[in-house]
């Protein structure tokens, strides 16, 4: 832990300092004859708390974060909302156009009918009317087929001789499409029905019944819903598609964000991640906002990921209501990891080390002679430490100035 770390370092910066600045003390005050409380700082113990925390980094985020995909091959039709607007479950995000997958899906729907018809003519030995009347309604589809064809025509001409308005051309040209999807429905209905009938069998004809169903099944599971809605309340963020292009299947339309409820999403190494549960409450600093927030942990991940030989785990910790929390924020979370209420306390400066890295405070006697005395510590914040045994309240620590000047000497 951060806080072990430091005390190891703090430890080690006094074996060796203070015994040299002692050393100069004692040689001042033999030279100068002066008081050797004058070259120290003192400070008063205390009464008071101390805690320590583990500390993590993390960003704040939307509890809830989707984004959107094309269920299948789509062509947008109209979008519905615009990026910054807020929807709830049921809204319409953006309609579909699906002329195309419904003319499939009807000329799927006839081919299934079509093949109902020959599997019981072929079991009542119907065949060949069947294949009469295909013909002769692929025919007819013909025939309408050629004259709209011709009238597209026509239209055309008049149309390039500025006699006709574009309408009239765009209303030929829709009589043909409808047309030409008659006649290819028609076709391939005679053409299915011919080839299934000539067999004459009962076995091809359901082999052919069960072709069909299967190709309608297909068209049905291609098709999507006209309208597109929010399954979760939240605002729109990104929109990735425009009105009239085309989306393949699986690609981004829109990410909707739920900002009612903000989260700090943080990484815990392992060595710490017995620090955090569910249920426990942090600090969470906002140092953008220079706010102490109260959080509580709501998840943290099973699966770690490695980096450096070190396995991280991600966790989130669910923040108050405030407006002001934005996503991506910088956030520090602090658990507790040690606390000490209603204890005597010094600065950690005050504390001394001896050769054997043992704790001891300079304090001074009745004459102002200043003397050491072990004490045993607690726990410290990197600041201010605790003091177990050695050092009552109210009294006085004495400990080395950093620097000494003239004036200090000369003193007395």
């Amino acid at each position: 832990m951060a806080t072990d770390k430091k005390k190891k370092k703090f430890k080690k910066r006094y074996i060796i300092i203070p015994a040299v600045i002692v050393v100069v003390i004692v040689a001042c005050s033999f030279l100068f004859k002066v008081p050797e409380t004058a070259l120290f700082e003192q400070e008063e113990a205390k009464t008071g708390s101390i805690a320590t925390y583990y500390s993590f980094s993390g960003n704040v985020a939307p509890h809830d974060k989707k984004s959107l995909t094309a269920d299948g091959n789509i062509k947008v039709k109209q979008l519905m909302v615009e990026e910054g607007d807020t929807v709830n479950v049921g809204d319409v995000l953006y309609t579909v156009d699906n002329t195309d997958y419904d003319a499939s899906l009807r000329q799927a729907e006839a081919s299934l009918d079509m093949a109902k018809v020959n599997y019981d003519s072929a079991k009542n030995g119907q065949n060949q009317q069947s294949i009469l009347q295909a013909e002769s309604a692929m025919n007819s589809a013909k025939l309408s087929l050629d004259n709209a064809e011709k009238t597209l025509s026509d239209t055309k001409a008049l149309y390039e001789a500025e006699i006709v308005a574009k309408s009239d051309l765009d209303q030929a040209q829709s009589a043909y499409d409808a047309a030409k999807q008659q006649y290819d429905t028609a076709k391939s209905t005679y053409e299915l029905t011919k080839g299934t009938l000539a067999a004459n069998t009962v076995e091809s004809a359901e082999a052919q019944l069960k072709q069909a169903q299967a190709a309608y099944d297909a068209a049905v599971s291609q098709r999507v819903d006209d309208q597109v809605t929010a399954d979760f309340a939240g605002e729109i963020t990104k929109i990735y598609i425009e009105e009239g292009s085309t989306v393949m299947v699986g690609a981004p339309t829109m990410d909707i964000s739920d900002y009612g409820q903000m989260l700090a999403t943080i990484k815990v190494d392992e060595y710490d991640v017995s620090a955090l549960e569910i249920g426990k409450e942090v600090i969470c600093t906002v140092d953008a906002l220079g706010k102490d927030l109260t959080g509580t942990v709501t998840k943290i991940s099973r699966p770690a990921t490695e980096a450096n030989g070190i396995s991280y785990f991600s966790a989130d910790v669910a923040l108050p209501q405030d407006d002001m929390l934005l996503e991506g924020m910088s956030v520090e979370v602090k658990s507790l990891n040690q606390n000490a209420d209603n204890v005597v306390t010094i600065s950690m400066k005050a504390i001394q080390f001896d050769n054997e890295n043992k704790p001891f405070v300079y304090y001074a006697d009745e004459k102002g002679k200043i003397q050491s005395k072990p004490v045993t510590i607690g726990i410290n914040d990197g600041i201010t430490v605790e003091i177990k045994e050695g050092v009552s309240a109210g009294d006085i620590i004495f400990y080395p100035k950093t620097t000494i000047n003239m004036a200090d000497m000369m003193m007395g």
